[in-house]
């Protein structure tokens, strides 16, 4: 079974200026947890609330 944890690492890996910028501080965890609410949701097949991220 697939995590929140699991879809973040994934997406993480998969587009490693994200992880740039959050150590940079070009963008902060709450911005970053808007954006990937909607995909995560997709990949869990389930609504998620931005507070889960």
């Amino acid at each position: 079974m697939k995590t929140v944890s699991n879809c973040v690492e994934d997406i993480l890996i998969s587009q490693p200026y994200l992880e740039e910028a959050l150590s940079r501080n070009i963008i902060n965890f709450s911005a970053l947890a808007l954006e990937l609410t909607e995909p995560i949701s997709k990949m869990l097949k389930r609504m998620l609330k931005q507070e889960r991220l």
